[in-house]
């Protein structure tokens, strides 16, 4: 018999060549953790749904607030489309203490006054008038002024402008005394003219 030797090519030892078109086979999925009971907690969570209304009502879009706080879309979707948004609702103003406490604390922690009227809403002459009420130096506001050019500068200028060349005064709040029962108030007034009189003989 003759033995059929088969010769070496060229391209034999080359890697084979795979078609593209070629559909491989179906590989199966790496096992993935399963969320479901992670979603369940996170729905739960009083503060993490009061933190995801307040991002939908402050124009956050569902699908991003859904990833930031890692709750399923159909959740923040549904609460976004049952007035949770911001046509429907709005934040309510806070009064001018609370705002003048938060612009203090954020001065004190290192906040430039662009940043503090960005968050509470306000008007840089408001803001500056409150640090002012609460005993903040000229120089420390000064250095967290934005700069000459800034459209808050440039309002905040005119502010003080309009305020120099107003004619008006401003209101004088009476004091607590003249607002005392007229008999009180003679009462009052009598015994300091006596403490006097005794402070001057002794």
């Amino acid at each position: 018999m003759i033995e059929k030797v088969t010769a070496l090519t060229a391209t034999q030892n080359e890697p084979e060549k795979i078609d593209p078109e070629e559909q491989l086979p179906d590989q199966p999925d790496p096992e993935l953790p399963d969320l479901a009971r992670l979603y369940k907690r996170r729905c739960r969570d009083g503060d993490i749904m009061q933190k995801c209304k307040h991002l939908l009502i402050a124009g956050m879009l569902p699908g991003k607030v859904a990833l930031l706080l890692r709750l399923p879309l159909e959740k923040v979707q549904n609460l976004y489309d049952n007035s949770y948004n911001t046509r429907c609702r709005r934040f309510a103003k806070t009064n001018a203490y609370t705002n003048a406490r938060l612009a203090l604390t954020s001065f004190n922690e290192g906040a430039m006054l662009a940043e503090i009227c960005a968050v509470l809403g306000l008007p840089l002459f408001t803001i500056v008038r409150m640090l002012r009420d609460n005993n903040v130096s000229e120089s420390a506001i000064n250095a967290r002024m934005p700069p000459a050019d800034d459209p808050l500068c440039v309002e905040y200028r005119i502010v003080l402008e309009r305020k120099a060349a107003s004619k008006f005064k401003p209101i004088q709040l009476h004091s607590n005394r003249c607002k005392l029962h007229p008999t009180t108030a003679a009462i009052t007034q009598q015994t300091s003219i006596q403490q006097a009189s005794q402070k001057a003989t002794a």
